[in-house]
């Protein structure tokens, strides 16, 4: 997520409601046994599921999946200042 979220740099997740994520929005979502944390460009309602696509802020095209609204974890925090990476629930 370079420029953004720099290695090694602190994110909290927070839970969220998948209705409460937005375009712009940065989360930590689960996809084929990875986790992930990218931007939200796209979000659509389809029949009673929220999908989403992504993007890392470093890269010029779309994630190759459709991320599902079980599969994202919380909506990401982060602090400018460079400390340890840690994941918080």
């Amino acid at each position: 997520m370079l420029p953004t979220i720099r290695p090694n740099q602190k994110v909290i997740v927070d839970a969220i409601s998948p209705n409460s994520i937005y375009i712009g929005d940065i989360v930590l979502f689960q996809v084929q046994n990875m986790m992930i944390i990218h931007r939200i460009i796209y979000k659509e309602k389809v029949d009673d599921e929220v999908l989403f696509l992504t993007r890392g802020d470093a890269c010029d095209s779309l994630d190759d999946w459709v991320v599902h609204e079980n599969n994202i974890i919380g909506v990401c925090r982060f602090k400018m200042k460079s400390e340890p990476f840690k994941v918080e629930k």
